[in-house]
């Protein structure tokens, strides 16, 4: 082997693992395990090459359990990353203690080299393989495609240097650092482990910018949108002026009650509750969001105010029936809805989210815990709006006509 060229790879590779692990202080496990690897790799590499006084024999043993110890933890990294976490974990950890034990039995007992490499090459396959066959099946990113692909390419390279070990590795361990095999070895491992390096950290990189985007638009309480989220997916619905869309605004029923009286991590528990409700019932492409305190706004595409006023009543009665007993207190828990619809004239969104809204308003001072209808007809002079309010013990509605201040 070129003595430089054998230097670089070790350098190389603790490189990448230092950048893995500078960035696995972004909270991803991922990158931790991707760090470890490279660096038992880059020892992996290194050895051989290093003037410390030990033994061929020693050095080969150390090796092996440094290469069956970084594809583990590749493996596990492609697990974490690609969400299959501990899948097969225990199973994958055998993998790794028998190649270790069949590598020192061959160096150990036998002095066989080649036997030595294809109980290692063997075992890095597998370690790395089978996790990635648990992500069959699975939704992938376009960039998690890159780093699947790139863990294919060293799984398979992997297995066809352990294959070519059968002719160009030397039977005795003491001849390795000048056989064919050893140079292939360094080659691939440099070409490889720059492209699978690349692809793991872009990927790395792209999930932390991902996670970062979506903590930006995402309520932690309630698991909906929260204002700019929702923003953000209006401006999305491009064409919502062309048909018919509702709206919902709600207001969980005297919210600071429940916080006086149970406590503020009971109102956050309420305001789960109410999240998760909202999730379970929401039609598809329907955009919920959280807009601050107890208030939250449903936009409804394709429903029409009636479809709109059936989903808000639904949630309703879901949240009196259920939301106390979701959020762990011994108390009902009920919210006021106002409905609306969303006409081609209104300028923007919140123009039928302030209809929704004075709906809300009429609900609240009806009583709470029912759902107010704002009939607007685009028709009318803006100043008159018919509301129906649909109270939860008669089940109908009753229509009034209220004049905008």
């Amino acid at each position: 082997m070129n003595g430089s060229f054998a230097f670089e790879l070790p350098l190389m590779h603790v490189t990448f693992g230092v950048t893995f692990l500078i960035a696995a202080r972004w909270g991803q496990r991922s990158a931790l395990f991707f760090g470890i690897a490279f660096l038992c790799n880059a020892g992996g590499f290194g050895l051989p090459v290093m003037p410390m006084g030990l033994s061929d024999l020693t050095v080969a043993w150390v090796t092996d359990i440094l290469f069956a110890f970084s594809f583990l933890c590749f493996g596990q990294a492609a697990a974490e990353h690609f969400g299959v976490g501990h899948r097969w974990l225990w199973g994958r950890l055998a993998i790794c203690v028998t190649s270790i034990v069949l590598c020192m039995i061959a160096v150990l007992g036998f002095d066989n080299l080649r036997a030595e490499l294809l109980a290692s090459d063997a075992g890095c396959v597998l370690l790395l393989g089978v996790p990635l066959l648990a992500v069959r099946g699975t939704q992938l990113r376009r960039f998690d495609r890159w780093l699947l692909a790139s863990s294919w390419m060293v799984t398979f390279e992997s297995l066809l240097r352990g294959i070519s070990s059968l002719v160009t590795a030397p039977g005795q361990v003491e001849a390795f650092q000048t056989s064919r095999y050893a140079y292939l070895m360094q080659a691939m491992g440099s070409v490889c482990g720059v492209i699978f390096a690349m692809a793991g950290l872009a990927a790395v990189a792209l999930s932390v910018i991902e996670r970062y985007q979506t903590m930006a638009m995402i309520d932690p309480l309630s698991g909906l949108f929260n204002r700019r989220g929702f923003e953000e997916a209006i401006a999305k619905q491009s064409g919502w002026r062309e048909r018919p869309a509702g709206i919902v605004t709600c207001d969980i029923d005297s919210f600071k009650a429940v916080n006086d009286r149970f406590g503020h991590l009971a109102g956050d528990a309420v305001i789960g509750a109410l999240g998760a409700i909202i999730r379970a019932r929401l039609p598809e492409g329907g955009i919920a969001a959280r807009f601050g305190g107890e208030e939250f706004i449903l936009f409804l595409p394709g429903r029409s105010p009636s479809q709109s006023l059936r989903i808000a009543e639904s949630l309703r009665a879901a949240l009196e029936a259920e939301g106390g007993e979701a959020a762990r207190i011994d108390s009902r828990i009920t919210a006021s809805f106002g409905v609306s619809g969303a006409v081609a004239s209104d300028y923007s969104v919140h123009d039928a989210i302030g209809r929704a809204d004075a709906a809300l308003y009429d609900a609240k001072y009806g009583g709470r815990n029912r759902v107010a209808l704002n009939l607007f007809d685009a028709a009318e002079p803006a100043s008159v709006q018919r509301v129906a309010t649909r109270t939860p013990s008669a089940g109908c509605q009753a229509s009034s006509t209220r004049m905008s201040a």
